[in-house]
């Protein structure tokens, strides 16, 4: 059976362990930026930082794809 196209959409037990896994990740390596010593190269410290952040923007990519298609829905 299909679900209405105005009804939520739920998300499936997978979507939420990814979603977990992104959030845990990306904490971890802004944890081991941070905590990373001094002697780091710029280029490592740069590198965690940034794939901790993409990490957890990532774990929001549900929330994001439905903000994106409300948008596109209101811009018609």
């Amino acid at each position: 059976m299909k679900r209405p196209k105005n009804a939520p959409r739920s998300q499936s037990i997978g979507e939420m362990i990814s979603t977990l896994v992104y959030i845990g990740m990306g904490l971890w390596l802004l944890s081991a930026a941070l905590v990373s010593p001094i002697d780091y190269p710029f280029w490592k410290k740069t590198g965690l930082y940034i794939c901790g952040g993409l990490s957890l923007l990532a774990s929001g990519r549900f929330l994001i794809g439905d903000l994106w298609n409300q948008f596109k829905r209101r811009s018609k």
